[in-house]
């Protein structure tokens, strides 16, 4: 059985020119060990964009996985990761 390499079918078009998958994995409400899994799963199955943020508070996991991931070839450049950043006193 022949694999086949992940692509994108679905996107959107950035005002730069870039396209970012549409479909995503979503990080809120999640973390623990376990969730450094899956997150690394994420990845290895075809998912090219990771949607997080500091107010979720699983930058550890995330950051895990991700290392996880990119010290097993995959290639940042090729990735996603959404982060929405509020510093504290921003309404």
């Amino acid at each position: 059985m022949r694999e086949k390499g992940p692509t994108i079918e679905n996107y959107f078009v950035l005002n730069t020119g870039a396209k970012i998958p549409a479909i995503g994995l979503g990080t809120w409400q999640s973390g623990g060990d376990i969730f450094v899994d899956d997150v690394t799963t994420t990845l290895k199955i075809g998912y090219h964009h990771i949607d997080c943020a500091h107010m979720y508070g699983n930058e550890i996991e995330v950051g895990k996985a991700l290392t996880e991931a990119f010290d097993g070839g995959i290639r940042r450049e090729d990735y996603y990761i959404s982060l929405l950043y509020k510093p504290s006193g921003e309404p």
